[in-house]
């Protein structure tokens, strides 16, 4: 047997324990969560002027099915405000790339090496919108401050730009409302395809793992308690 079906046993193994602590309602939801979550769309974020910037577009990518997140932060911290978010900052994989001068240039390195297209928003004149996009591809869509927008950088890089129609005087949305309009379409679009967008079996048994953790009372000293008794516990759930 090989290492990766051993350790999708072992896996199995783990939830089957955890599960018996969680309970039979918080199981469901995470069986509903799982079945419209998906790592074809990754959503980032460039340097969010606000918390609640930052927690709102977390929230919406929990709402939308987006389960990985990037912040790269600048000039502003990419901190989160718990209370805004209602909690959705336990569900939702959000990597921060911390202030620096190649932090812009790691994520999109890192982005372009998964296989994902860089979409970024903006305003550019031969930009496509969110129901003519390609979405064969694997697409990381990115989004700037509300009133500077993205850097050159990211512009600069971008595989397609993309726009969101406005027809009033105001010359951009708040960036959550961004997101969820760009969002509501592309998910629409993606659920009623043929793409293969959903996760994978490892994926889904990996974060219902990490789920069952943070839903369980006590369930950090838990964890340190099994993996004091098995030090190969973190090899699970990373």
């Amino acid at each position: 047997m090989n290492n990766a079906v051993t350790k999708i046993k072992s896996k199995k193994l783990l939830w089957q324990f955890l599960s018996e602590y969680v309970s039979e309602k918080r199981k469901a939801l995470f069986d509903h969560a799982l079945a419209y979550r998906t790592r074809h769309i990754v959503l980032v974020a460039e340097d969010t002027y606000k918390e609640h910037n930052a927690s709102a577009l977390i929230r919406t990518c929990d709402c939308f099915g987006i389960q990985e997140m990037h912040l790269i932060e600048k000039e502003h911290h990419g901190k989160i405000a718990p209370g805004m978010t209602k909690g959705a900052e336990k569900w939702v994989d959000t990597v921060v790339h911390q202030a620096s001068n190649l932090n812009t240039s790691y994520c999109l390195d890192q982005l372009k090496a998964k296989g994902y297209r860089i979409v970024a928003t903006s305003p550019h004149t031969k930009s496509t919108t969110p129901a003519q996009i390609s979405l064969v591809k694997p697409i990381a869509l990115f989004f700037g401050r509300e009133k500077e927008g993205l850097s050159t950088e990211i512009l600069e890089n971008a595989d397609e730009h993309l726009t969101v129609p406005m027809y009033g005087f105001s010359e951009s949305y708040n960036v959550s409302v961004t997101a969820a309009l760009v969002l509501q379409q592309i998910m629409h679009r993606l659920h009623n395809s043929d793409i293969n967008w959903q996760l994978s079996e490892n994926d889904r048994l990996d974060l219902k793992i990490k789920w069952a953790f943070k839903s369980i009372a006590k369930g950090e000293l838990l964890l340190q308690e099994m993996i004091r008794q098995n030090p190969k516990i973190p090899e699970l759930i990373t």
